[in-house]
């Protein structure tokens, strides 16, 4: 699972990926949706260093789009803390919903 988090708006958009080399896919989504929602282009993203977002391809086209690239410390969790603290509360919140209702876990991209 891939989420961008305004650091503004608090807004929140979840991609749900099989595999970490979706990111690209998923990342270019997300880039059409603000051009086209909002009008405005992404100017800087922050990400951990993981290699889905060092990966040569999603670099060559952030580089094309003029985007600024930031990571984050290495093994550094409290430095992305919204994100953590985010994605661990919707975690939460869905595990609660599905155990409660009784649904089986495999809806679990519609809990979250």
């Amino acid at each position: 699972m891939a989420a961008r988090i305004d650091d503004a708006t608090r807004e929140t958009k979840l991609y749900f990926q099989d595999k970490k080399s979706q990111t690209f896919n998923s990342y270019k989504l997300d880039e059409a949706y603000i051009k086209t929602q909002t009008g405005n282009s992404i100017k800087v993203i922050r990400s951990d260093r993981g290699g889905e977002f060092q990966a040569d391809q999603l670099k060559t086209h952030q580089d094309q789009k003029g985007t600024v690239r930031e990571f984050t410390v290495h093994d550094s969790p409290p430095q992305n803390g919204v994100a953590e603290r985010g994605m661990r509360t919707r975690a939460e919140h869905a595990r609660a919903l599905l155990i409660a209702s009784g649904l089986p876990c495999f809806l679990w991209e519609e809990a979250m």
